[in-house]
This record gives structure tokens, C-alpha cells and sequence, in this order.
């Protein structure tokens, strides 16, 4: 997940995978909609040809903290 703080972000599939595993679907459908939100917003880019998921200079590192912050959160079931 720190991966988003780098340029190229992390692997899609690869994260999603490793999170069905770690916290269940119903983790994933939260986390879902927090990266729609601040997908809408500008903060995160999904690169669909790459299947990478990253955050948008400058906003997203900008708002890195805070991004971070509510994905660990939905992935504890706690969406604030």
C-alpha cells in the first residue's frame, strides 16, 4: 500500500489479490469506494492499461497522509 507514494504506484491486481486474502471481499468493496472518491476528486489515477493504481502529482502526494489513511481505514471495516 506505501507503494502509492512512489510515481508509478502500485499493481492493481496484485494489491487486490494480496487484500482478498489479508482482510476479505467485503474490504475490497470498501476500499472500492474510497478510491472512487478520490478517484472523482483527482487524487488517485487508475491506468487502466497498465492496471496501475497511483496518486496524481501534485494533488495525491499532497494528500498522501490522508489517502492512506482512509484506505487503512476501510480496510478495517471503518469508514469514517
Amino acid at each position: 500500500m506505501l507503494g502509492l507514494r512512489t510515481a508509478t504506484g502500485i499493481n492493481r491486481d496484485l494489491w487486490r489479490s494480496e487484500l482478498v486474502q489479508l482482510a476479505g471481499e467485503a474490504a475490497i468493496a470498501r476500499v472500492n469506494r474510497v478510491i472512487a472518491q478520490y478517484e472523482q476528486a483527482g487524487v488517485i489515477a487508475i491506468e487502466t492499461d497498465s492496471s496501475r493504481l497511483r496518486l496524481t502529482d501534485p494533488e495525491g502526494f499532497l494528500r498522501s497522509n490522508s489517502v492512506l489513511s482512509d484506505l487503512f481505514n476501510a480496510i478495517e471495516g471503518d469508514e469514517s
